[in-house]
């Protein structure tokens, strides 16, 4: 009869660790990183992308949707950086970066399609 108690137990304890081990959500990420998208987004106005080009890699993004910029969907945090625990181990978090950008993006520049040549007439 002990042993229900404790195989219990250890469900329980496997299913917290399997719960604490998955991707954080960006409105998770955004309670000690900003708060909203929009707080976050001016603290990052200013980044140099690797083109040279001034742009805010922190934007709303539907990648299945006709204009992927007007939607309101937080985009996934970890396409850009590393996740971290609470508190942050600093030696293991890689610089973040706008490979992902790159798939919509794929001039490697942050020009609008119709201007960069890529996708002409739109």
């Amino acid at each position: 009869m002990r042993l229900i108690p404790a195989l219990l137990t250890a469900l329980a304890a496997i299913s917290l660790c399997a719960a604490a081990s998955a991707a954080p959500k960006p409105e998770e990420c955004l309670k000690c990183h900003g708060g909203t998208l929009e707080s976050l987004a001016a603290q990052t106005k200013n980044y140099k992308a690797p083109s040279g080009e001034t742009v805010n890699p922190h934007v709303y993004i539907d990648k299945l949707a006709a204009n992927p910029h007007k939607s309101k969907v937080l985009p996934d945090c970890l396409k850009c950086h590393t996740d971290h625990g609470i508190p942050p181990d600093k030696s293991k978090i890689k610089p973040a970066n706008v490979d992902y950008c790159y798939g919509c993006h794929h001039m490697e520049n942050f020009q609008k399609c119709s201007s960069s040549g890529c996708h002409e007439g739109r």
